[in-house]
């Protein structure tokens, strides 16, 4: 997807790829194997934490706040 979208001057979020450069403090390797355990609510569906996420990350996209008027930060 990402050179598809680099060969046809596309957009493209590449999540996958912001999601395993994020660092988190683990407690267990086994329950965070693929470091990505934080945002999500199973194994293979993002949880509100990762939407929260996905939104923010395509925000700029769409040209617009990353912010909700609800979370205090400008």
């Amino acid at each position: 997807m990402v050179k598809i979208a680099n060969d046809t001057k596309s957009s493209l979020v590449d999540h996958y790829s912001l999601w395993e450069k994020a660092t988190f403090q683990k407690y267990s390797l086994v329950a965070d194997a693929n470091k990505l355990w934080p945002r999500m609510s199973d194994a293979i569906h993002p949880g509100y934490l990762g939407h929260l996420i996905f939104f923010r990350e395509l925000s700029e996209l769409f040209k617009t706040k990353k912010y909700f008027p609800w979370e205090g930060i400008l």
